[in-house]
């Protein structure tokens, strides 16, 4: 199995437990095709940037980018869930 063959395809957020939402990744083989569910707190040691204390949903701020699982851009509001969009950059990278 090469790298390139599990993609990380979104977020669902969980917005009473930040820590709780789940990166979705794909296993593109033709045989399985499976969607994986991990919780992003498997992922906190890739996260490297700054973290927020408040969470920006439904401000004037807020991209609404964790409202749509498949969407896997950054965000540019300084939200608590930044740092979730920013692992998700290091998926992006590596495969």
């Amino acid at each position: 199995m090469a790298s390139n063959d599990i993609l990380i395809v979104g977020y669902q957020a969980n917005s009473f437990d930040i820590e709780k939402g789940m990166l979705l990744f794909n296993h593109s083989d033709a045989k399985c095709g499976t969607t994986l569910a991990i919780l992003v707190d498997n992922f906190l040691d890739l996260d490297t940037g700054h973290r927020y204390d408040q969470p920006k949903l439904g401000t004037a701020e807020c991209e609404e980018r964790c409202l749509n699982d498949l969407d896997i851009q950054r965000c540019n509001a300084k939200c608590r869930f930044a740092y979730v969009r920013e692992i998700m950059q290091f998926f992006r990278q590596v495969t």
